[in-house]
């Protein structure tokens, strides 16, 4: 369960930071595309955005305390290291800053309804990325394989996942309009 939980946000994740610039060089250059309707189409990505977000802050909140209390001691000082020690930082830069806090902006409707809220996010998700591999160049880091984006497996599961929700989004609308 936990593999899949993670496959679905990292694919969230990755194919956010696809659609989302393609989305924005549409809103730039004011092209519609025949059979979407722009606005729902960012609503769905923000509203899977906010939903990747959301599942990784609530297997946070599961898997931290039953690492720590399960432990021993040295599942403890791992569990503590990874926030608050010398590794932490990239915790907070590549996991919590990320993925968790920038997202969150989403929450505010005129921020959700906003192609240019989800850009901002993807830059500061760019940033964040560099500072990260900047940092893992001069430390060692066992989790140097998270980086690796692996898009043919990422973008299948990111296409249902947001066609779903943009058809949910869509007929909610139509409905709304009548």
């Amino acid at each position: 369960m936990d593999e899949i939980i993670q496959l679905i946000t990292h694919a969230i994740f990755a194919g956010t930071c696809v659609v989302v610039p393609l989305l924005f060089i549409l809103y730039i250059f004011k092209i519609t595309i025949p059979l979407l309707n722009n606005s729902v189409l960012v609503l769905a990505v923000n509203w899977t955005l906010l939903m990747g977000s959301t599942i990784i802050i609530a297997r946070i909140i599961v898997e931290m305390p039953i690492q720590y209390y399960t432990g021993g001691e040295y599942q403890q000082y791992v569990v503590t290291n990874r926030i608050i020690g010398p590794n932490g930082i990239y915790f907070w830069l590549l996991g919590a800053g990320m993925r968790i806090l920038t997202p969150q902006v989403l929450w505010i409707r005129k921020f959700r309804i906003s192609i240019i809220s989800s850009a901002i996010i993807v830059c500061i998700w760019g940033t964040l990325f560099i500072a990260g591999i900047l940092l893992m160049m001069h430390a060692e880091w066992s989790f140097s394989e998270r980086l690796v984006l692996s898009f043919p497996k990422d973008v299948p599961i990111y296409l249902i996942v947001i066609s779903i929700i943009y058809f949910i989004l869509n007929k909610k609308m139509a409905i709304a309009k009548t």
